[in-house]
């Protein structure tokens, strides 16, 4: 479940459109990490290494109930640049997720995740 794009994230300065592509992203990775869509869609939105944890992970990962994405925070600290730090529910319990996106005009490429 993606939160509510109007309440639940917050942002600094971060265009709408930019803000949507990271939504679908970031939910994309939730959904492959739960086994919902095929981690190979992500490959060319993510960085080498952050693909290579999400395959890890949704390889060994047995699903007990859906993840879901409790919480989104997003800051700017570049013009073509995006980091947020999110509250993801796994498996029951919460983990902190961090990503940092560089944007290009019709696109947003993970170049650093981290489910912690």
């Amino acid at each position: 479940m993606v939160p509510d794009r109007a309440t639940d994230i917050q942002n600094d300065g971060v265009p709408p459109a930019a803000r949507d592509r990271i939504s679908r992203l970031l939910t994309a990775v939730v959904e492959a990490l739960d086994g919902r869509r095929p981690v190979d869609q992500l490959r060319a939105r993510l960085d080498p290494l952050g693909y290579a944890a999400i395959r890890t992970r949704a390889s060994v990962r047995v699903t007990r109930s859906p993840s879901r994405i409790r919480s989104v925070r997003l800051c700017r600290p570049a013009a073509r640049v995006v980091e947020l730090g999110a509250v993801v529910d796994v498996d029951r319990r919460a983990r902190a997720l961090a990503a940092r996106f560089e944007m290009a005009d019709d696109s947003a490429r993970c170049t650093a995740l981290r489910l912690l």
